[in-house]
């Protein structure tokens, strides 16, 4: 049985493994407050769920094929935003609805106006402060990205794991500890906190809570955990420790690209950062990217290319990002313009073109039915050979009933251009 929560609303994603921010993921969404049923939960953003998880699932309806896939419920909460596709599974198969959801308040964090709340005993909340103290003792740092006093999965994580004598046994002996919170109870809460919070989420790509990251004593991250499976205390702070050799091999694979040249070293390189996602590689180890770009300015490993697409893609995710961050105050025709700028600016083709074209065919949607069919129909023809074009067409099939979808047809070509 599918349910819609009203506006205001809080929620839960929850998952397997790594959760939806790494991978696809089973279940649905609840409010927050109620105890997780299933491993690998985590609470999401409502800018992360409306633009950020367009372009990392390419666009909101593989999110939503991510989402139902081997559920049989869901719970979407309204939001005066854009919408996104609801579907419900049969079995393994989920067919769409006929109808919208508009999906913008799910397990809100207040991503954009986060903090951190005061240090707890053992644990840091200045991260300039943990690296020096890391480099002084020999250490690294261990950060929770976390929303304490809301997050179910964040509270589950910290009562099973953070909380046991094991973890702070242990933890300490590996890792200066910090915390950065997204509580919202603010009344601890400095504007350097808040600050920080804002920076350090957008700089370690936070799409969700409880996220843990690993990083060396200069800030730099080599491991990255979304979500709570529900692990014991003792095999989750094993696994933290055995993260660890993940520094070492990406130290050792840094050391061998000093001694290499051309391609060979660009491809050390690659190797080296690839112990975290590329998106948080550009972030964190833009100088190495560039470096590789550089090392494969001919594209002959295929890494000038990887590389610069990542870029691309990590621009118009923050450009969407700022579009979905304003749409309540600028409203939807400011919106819609800035996309069409967007699309115009960086001569957008492909997937690329797809992603943006479907968000402004959500804004569509609710004021305009004919641009929003035009607009979903124009998203599909953008790569007609991906999945998401098939689904478009199956959307519009069900939502505009009386004219029949135009199937996008084409040989890839347009695909290929953005890749």
């Amino acid at each position: 049985m599918e349910e819609i929560a009203e506006a205001g609303e809080e929620g839960w994603l929850e998952g397997e493994g790594q959760g939806f921010a790494e991978r696809e993921c089973s279940g649905g969404m609840t409010r927050c407050g109620a105890k997780p049923s299933q491993a690998g939960s985590l609470c999401y953003s409502a800018v992360e769920i409306a633009a950020s998880r367009v372009l990392r699932c390419r666009t909101v309806f593989v999110q939503v094929r991510h989402f139902f896939k081997r559920s049989g419920q869901t719970k979407i909460a309204r939001a005066n935003s854009p919408q996104v596709l609801v579907g419900r599974c049969k079995g393994k198969d989920c067919s769409m609805r006929r109808s919208m959801a508009i999906v913008l308040a799910a397990c809100l964090t207040a991503f954009l106006g986060a903090s951190v709340q005061a240090a707890e005993e053992g644990w840091l909340v200045d991260f300039a402060a943990a690296k020096e103290q890391a480099a002084k003792e020999g250490k690294d740092i261990l950060m929770e990205f976390t929303g304490s006093d809301w997050c179910p999965p964040c509270k589950a994580l910290k009562s099973a794991v953070l909380d046991s004598e094991v973890f702070k046994t242990k933890a300490p002996e590996k890792f200066i500890l910090l915390k950065i919170d997204n509580p919202r109870d603010k009344s601890k809460q400095t504007p350097a906190e808040i600050a920080q919070y804002t920076k350090l989420a957008g700089e370690f790509k936070i799409q969700g809570v409880p996220t843990i990251i690993l990083a060396d004593a200069k800030g730099r991250p080599y491991s990255k955990t979304v979500g709570f499976g529900g692990q014991k205390a003792d095999e989750y702070v094993d696994k933290l420790v055995s993260n660890q050799d993940s520094r070492t091999k990406r130290d050792e694979t840094f050391a061998k690209a000093e001694k290499a040249t051309g391609g060979d070293k660009a491809k050390l390189l690659d190797e080296a950062i690839a112990v975290v996602d590329a998106e948080l590689a550009v972030a964190q180890y833009r100088d190495v990217v560039d470096e590789i770009v550089k090392l494969d300015a001919a594209n002959e490993g295929g890494l000038k290319a990887k590389y610069e697409g990542i870029i691309t893609t990590a621009e118009i995710r923050g450009a969407l990002q700022e579009i979905v961050k304003n749409f309540t105050t600028e409203g939807p025709e400011a919106s819609i313009k800035k996309m069409d700028e967007l699309i115009e600016n960086k001569k957008l083709t492909g997937a690329s073109l797809q992603e943006v074209l479907v968000m402004k065919a959500q804004i569509y949607f609710r004021t305009d039915k004919a641009k929003a069919k035009e607009t979903f129909e124009a998203a599909a023809k953008a790569a007609p050979e991906s999945p998401i074009a098939r689904q478009i067409t199956a959307f519009v099939k069900a939502q505009f009933p009386d004219e029949p979808a135009k199937e996008p047809a084409g040989d890839g070509a347009s695909e290929k251009k953005s890749e």
